[in-house]
């Protein structure tokens, strides 16, 4: 009897653009909600790496809380607490200049992490887990995390 694996998009979609501008670059990174099983995706994390180059950085959101350091190689971090499944896409808005002509692949990714309490990306379902060996009694029922620890995306 053959199976047929069920396709499941990602808890979370991200979609990032990079264009190049006169003086500097504007970058667009769009996030909206994905296939969770009307669950919400908590603490997302957005790294944006800029143009060592960059500098008069502008930032807009209008949801969440960014922070952009200019240590050594300028970033943006972008912070969201939660998104439900009924949100619609929220967008972040990063623009800056270069003093020198800007590369095209200067800046072509972000760094993404977030959570899904309940549950399982994989479908995998635990009915039941035995230890051995062990003095104390398990906790009945098995609590699902999704946790995406850091995944790139490319524009």
């Amino acid at each position: 009897m053959a199976t047929q694996a069920l396709t499941r998009s990602m808890p979370l979609r991200v979609i990032g653009d990079a264009r190049c501008t006169e003086n500097g670059m504007t970058v667009c990174v769009t996030v909206e909600p994905g296939e969770t099983g009307s669950r919400s995706v908590e603490n997302i994390r957005i790294r944006v790496p800029l143009d060592s180059r960059a500098y008069n950085i502008g930032v807009q959101c209008k949801s969440g809380t960014h922070m952009v350091t200019t240590s050594r190689r300028p970033q943006v971090e972008w912070s969201l607490d939660a998104i439900r499944p009924s949100d619609s896409a929220i967008r972040l808005v990063i623009q800056y200049s270069t003093r020198d002509a800007v590369q095209s692949d200067s800046t072509n990714a972000a760094f993404v992490s977030f959570e899904v309490p309940g549950y399982s990306v994989s479908s995998i379902k635990v009915d039941a887990l035995r230890l051995l060996r062990e003095s104390y009694k398990l906790f009945k029922g098995v609590r699902y995390s999704t946790v995406a620890g850091s995944f790139q995306v490319r524009f």
